[in-house]
């Protein structure tokens, strides 16, 4: 009788691609996100096409403006105790989220906890020594 060598065999590896707008998509639907207000711009297009794959578990509202959409963040989690999330594009959409971010970093809800965590994790991602926060 001929010895039978064991060999072990490597799963095959998924082909599939997924993108860092998948990820972070991903990542909040783990989080417990299920509504998210978000304006399109060219910077965050990837992550709008990444929502629209998501679109059975997460729900995306257009807001008319990004101030806009950063109030019903806001609101939308002061009333079901949710995650509120909010989405622009860089540069000047970014900017129209800073009176909503003030407001409620201003305010005594839990949203202040969630912007203090933002910054620091913030400015370890950037290297905060080189800047004045």
């Amino acid at each position: 009788m001929e010895p039978v060598m064991a060999t072990a065999s490597r799963p095959a590896a998924s082909t599939a691609f997924v993108s860092g707008a998948d990820v972070v998509v991903e990542s909040l639907v783990r989080q417990g996100v299920d509504v998210i207000f978000a304006y399109p711009g060219g910077a965050s297009m990837p992550l709008h096409q990444a929502l629209t794959r998501f679109g059975d578990r997460i729900r995306t509202i257009l807001p008319r403006h990004e101030q806009g959409g950063g109030f019903a963040a806001q609101g939308y989690a002061r009333v079901t105790g949710r995650p509120g999330v909010c989405m622009a594009t860089s540069g000047p959409g970014a900017l129209n989220l800073v009176t909503a971010i003030a407001e409620v970093y201003g305010s005594a809800d839990a949203g202040r906890k969630f912007v203090d965590d933002f910054v620091a994790a913030w400015t370890k991602v950037m290297d905060a020594d080189r800047f004045d926060l």
